[in-house]
């Protein structure tokens, strides 16, 4: 059987191609959500509502 040696460790072929595809979603997902966030947004709604130009 073929592991993948991490210096004492074992890890199956099997671990590791699951610890791959997950890491693989995970670095994705932070590319998702650079992609879809709206810094300005989230910015501006911290702002006072006077700054904002709301004239409630």
């Amino acid at each position: 059987m073929f592991a993948l040696m991490v210096g004492n460790l074992a890890i199956s072929n099997s671990t590791a191609v699951a610890f791959g595809l997950l890491s693989l979603f995970f670095l994705s997902s932070f590319i998702f959500i650079s992609q879809n966030n709206d810094m300005v947004g989230a910015l501006k709604s911290l702002l006072p509502a006077w700054l904002k130009g709301d004239r409630n």
